[in-house]
């Protein structure tokens, strides 16, 4: 692996994420009431409104997050040993170099249909360990390199 193929699998990501419209995130904050950019947010929470607003703005990084969870291998059970929504989305920002809500993740595997089970703000989702992102891939990106590949 080396960086120009690095950077087609980013160019990759980018393109499918242009598959997912605001339709998608709309019905899915629809649907699901209590995902927020926050992940899983009680409605009483009293920065509820605020953080619904969030992910509402945050329609990019959800589509980030649709096109990195479609590149994933589902599984027929969770996975509790790394696929944890707060892990995925800092994988995904550290390799796609801009934050990533953690309610955009949960909300993205929400409208591809993924099994999940909450664990608080959390979810842990139905994907294989061997992830489309890998450790090399993000070792390739460096720190360093964060802000010039912003999305």
């Amino acid at each position: 692996m080396n960086e120009s193929q690095v950077k087609q699998i980013r160019d990759n990501i980018k393109r499918l994420a242009q598959e997912f419209s605001h339709r998608d995130l709309d019905n899915i904050m629809l649907q699901n009431p209590s995902i927020t950019s926050a992940g899983i947010t009680s409605l009483k929470h009293e920065s509820y409104t605020e953080w619904r607003a969030q992910l509402q703005q945050a329609f990019p990084e959800f589509q980030l997050a649709c096109a990195f969870l479609s590149l994933c291998k589902r599984t027929k059970s969770v996975n509790h040993k790394n696929a944890l929504s707060y892990w995925q989305k800092h994988k995904l920002e550290r390799f796609m170099g801009t934050y990533i809500p953690n309610g955009a993740i949960i909300a993205a595997a929400a409208c591809l249909g993924l099994k999940y089970e909450v664990d608080g703000a959390n979810v842990w989702l139905a994907i294989h360990k061997n992830l489309p992102i890998t450790d090399e891939m993000l070792s390739l990106v460096g720190v360093d390199k964060l802000e010039e590949n912003k999305w």
